[in-house]
């Protein structure tokens, strides 16, 4: 900026004496001067105002020579500028390539719908690995603008060839937040002959697409609108607990979750009860609930006799601090 600043107080102040020189030269008035000042620098050749002197034309002369030269210096600026902004960009593209890369065990999301944009807000508050996939540029923008910065591609999920690039062989789920359920369909069906083990996760927008995207692979379908009307029958009906929830979603501090945390197949807390490991008192993590590997059920407030075993998850109430602290606890046991 401050080059261009500089670039450009010389090119008016090279017009001004310009236009001072044919005045006090040629005694013309103001506007000719400045007319023949321009078409002079310009190079258009329209020829002279009025005939010049030997002196008028050695001063013209002079003026060539340093208007070029200003004009020269303008145009590689600016040329200078858009070149360093498309390499950037390039440079910027092939680097984000390259980190989507080096991606494993990542999440996908397809679509900046309002639904992906929820979940592309929780991932970056809790510091999941993701990619999004996004055919729309303006969305991509818009949501950088909010969020900051995030990897992503620009394409069309329903291309196989996009969702390969995003890792899909090598990441953990899909979360498929298109408009239309005829994409959203499309794009289950190459997740799953892509990836196989990935778990499948489909919002839809209609009702009757619920059999289809599970007879197609969907792990979980999921309806905003349903889940949107529930959420107002319980804001009336227990408006506190609805209040709970947001607080602890939103709140700015802390930002307190209910996590779940897998007992690693080496624990040394195996087959011990919850009042031997002390998680609580050496976490700091409320525990809620434990679903028990052998029989997949859930059991709600746990007994502090309940065992350990390899594989469990245990549900706890607690922010990212506290559960990196669980997740090192229960594979070291400090």
């Amino acid at each position: 900026m401050k080059k261009f600043t500089i670039i450009f107080f010389i090119a008016v102040t090279i017009i001004a004496t310009g236009t001072a020189g044919y005045m006090l030269i040629e005694k013309w008035n103001f506007l000719d001067a400045l007319y023949m000042t321009f078409i002079t620098l310009s190079s258009i050749g329209y020829g002279e105002v009025h005939p010049l002197s030997v002196q008028g034309q050695i001063f013209t002369i002079v003026l060539i020579v340093i208007g070029f030269s200003v004009l020269a210096g303008l145009m590689g600026y600016f040329s200078s500028l858009i070149l360093a902004g498309e390499i950037g960009i390039i440079m910027r593209r092939r680097k984000m390539k390259e980190s989507i890369k080096k991606l494993s065990n990542h999440h996908i999301i397809c679509g900046l719908s309002p639904v992906g944009e929820a979940i592309l807000e929780e991932f970056l508050k809790t510091k999941q690995k993701f990619v999004v996939v996004e055919k729309d540029e303006v969305k991509f923008e818009m949501a950088q603008k909010n969020y900051g910065e995030f990897l992503y591609i620009l394409g069309d999920a329903t291309q196989d060839e996009v969702l390969i690039e995003a890792g899909i062989q090598r990441a953990k789920s899909i979360l498929i937040c298109l408009n239309e359920d005829s994409h959203s369909l499309y794009v289950v069906i190459s997740a799953k002959s892509l990836n196989p083990k990935i778990k499948i996760l489909v919002s839809v927008v209609e009702e009757d697409a619920f059999a289809k995207m599970k007879r197609a692979g969907a792990d979980y379908v999921i309806s905003p609108q349903k889940i949107g009307g529930l959420r107002m029958a319980s804001t009336v009906l227990r408006p506190n607990v609805v209040s709970f929830l947001d607080i602890m979603l939103k709140e700015s501090e802390g930002e307190w979750r209910i996590e779940e945390v897998e007992v690693p197949e080496k624990s040394p807390f195996l087959n011990k009860t919850l009042a031997e490991s002390q998680i609580s008192k050496n976490t700091g993590l409320v525990v809620i609930a434990m679903r028990k590997a052998k029989t997949g059920r859930f059991v709600y407030n746990p007994d502090a006799s309940m065992r350990l075993e390899a594989k469990d998850k245990i549900l706890v109430l607690g922010n990212q601090e506290l559960l990196s602290r669980l997740i090192t606890y229960l594979k070291q046991g400090v």
